[in-house]
């Protein structure tokens, strides 16, 4: 089981040329620690062809170059940046715009960006593409299929009080499979209240219904795997038969409920508690639970992401349950899906030796000492932020805080000694810079003060060679 940890929130994973990148808080990472490209202001990021294109905060369009794991200028001609003016990251088929605003829309604006083409669409109701398709979205009324240059080429109405939090859309064999939503809303009522969490498949060619299952409660995740859809509501996990709609099977799998995650490897099914902070394991047809994957480091699985198979390699996003809304520290581990049911050891991929220690001033506050040593600029850079944040996060005075950890001596000063090998310092130097403006720019994020909420946090750098 290896590790990469990073600092900023993970957008996508993106595999090529048997390398995973991960896109994360302005920065592009390497899943062996390499950082490909850093900065202080949002990127935006697409694809085209298979190919990952960057445009940096200068409007300077990128590609990525695989042999080299570097960002390449490219010829701006290759694709219209107009479409990533902060509309749209992603690989669908279809991005868009609305006009005149988002919150007074009057119609789209969509390229299709397999035919370098534009189209005008009247609509007050919701976008989304779905890979090849685009969809008219009234998320407790209807879903309609959008044709590129034609219009509506079929609606399916319905009616439900609350709309789905999460995923609610997946394409099966030409059919939709579609999460309506509940009768109920599921804040403010008991766990007892029949809420009726109902999943549809819809013919893609004319928006017939060929079957829709009720559960109880709300669905908080579904996933296809071939003929099986895996669903996640309450502490339980169901497989209902993706051709016909019929249930399968369906068990518990753990204490708590809310913010689960299913998926499947082919071998084995998965439950992902977010409370529990574990992985339940079982067979495809989960007649059998096989084990469970508790996850280092008090990690958690990051919900905004299913996992990633990548041949026999899962690559799963993961985050610290109480440090996910300050951004501190992110992560993926990768681990072989042969070895999912063993105690793997665990790894973290280029990781230097650091060390935290606690400074007793005379005034009787506290700071914290920092200490790093590494062969890799890179890693140092790295590491050196996810913990710089990590401490300013969890015994700091900042927006969030409130957690049990907080230090209520400490002053918010850090002092952090970065010992490089003297061969990489012209790798550190071209970072080091970004990194103090990063952490002074996530610092007024977080409005984290001294104990007294009257002083900023500051950090004092070292650099040594060695």
């Amino acid at each position: 089981m290896k590790t990469t940890r990073f600092s900023g929130v993970l957008a996508k994973l993106h595999f090529e040329n048997s390398e995973m990148y991960y896109l994360c808080g302005e920065s592009l990472i390497c899943c062996c620690g390499q950082i490909v490209y850093m900065d202080t202001d949002p990127y935006f990021s697409f694809f085209k062809d298979e190919q990952l294109y960057f445009i940096d905060d200068k409007e300077i369009l990128f590609k990525l170059s695989s042999n080299d794991k570097s960002l390449k200028v490219s010829n701006v001609s290759d694709f219209d940046v107009s479409v990533v003016d902060g509309i749209y990251d992603g690989d669908e088929r279809y991005y868009y715009d609305y006009f005149p605003t988002f919150y007074n829309k009057e119609f789209w604006k969509v390229y299709d960006s397999n035919d370098n083409k534009w189209w005008s669409f009247k609509s007050k109701k919701r976008a989304y593409p779905y890979g090849e398709y685009l969809f008219e979205l009234d998320s407790k009324c209807s879903i309609s299929l959008v044709e590129f240059g034609q219009g509506l080429k079929w609606s399916f109405n319905f009616h439900k009080e609350s709309a789905p939090k999460r995923k609610f859309i997946d394409i099966y064999q030409n059919k939709i499979i579609f999460y309506l939503g509940t009768d109920k809303s599921p804040s403010g009522n008991p766990l007892a209240t029949k809420l009726n969490g109902t999943i549809v498949q819809l013919n893609l060619e004319d928006g017939s219904e060929n079957w829709y299952y009720e559960f109880f409660h709300c669905i908080q995740d579904f996933y296809v795997h071939k003929d099986i859809i895996y669903v996640a509501h309450r502490n339980e996990i169901a497989a209902l038969n993706a051709e016909s709609g019929e249930l399968i099977r369906e068990t518990q799998a753990g204490e708590n409920y809310g913010n689960n995650i299913v998926w499947c490897d082919g071998d084995h099914a998965y439950l992902f508690n977010y409370g529990d902070e574990k992985a339940y394991i079982f067979d495809l047809e989960l007649k059998q639970q096989l084990g469970t994957l508790v996850f280092p480091n008090n990690f958690i699985l990051n919900n905004q992401h299913h996992p990633y198979l990548i041949g026999d390699e899962i690559f799963i996003p993961v985050c610290p349950k109480r440090l996910n809304m300050a951004h501190a520290e992110q992560g993926v581990i990768r681990i072989n899906r042969t070895k999912v049911l063993n105690d793997d050891v665990l790894e973290y991929v280029n990781e230097p030796e650091f060390t935290r220690a606690t400074i007793n001033n005379p005034d009787g506050t506290q700071s914290y000492q920092l200490s790093l040593k590494g062969d890799n600029a890179d890693s140092v850079i790295r590491i050196g932020e996810v913990e710089l944040r990590k401490i300013y996060a969890e015994l700091g005075t900042h927006f969030f805080d409130g957690i049990d950890t907080r230090n209520s001596q400490f002053n918010a000063v850090v002092y952090i000694d970065m010992q490089i090998q003297e061969s990489e310092l012209g790798r550190f130097n071209e970072l080091f810079e970004t990194l103090k403006k990063r952490m002074e720019d996530w610092l007024y994020f977080m409005r984290a003060t001294d104990n007294t909420g009257k002083l900023p946090a500051k950090v004092n750098y070292t650099v040594q060679t060695f």
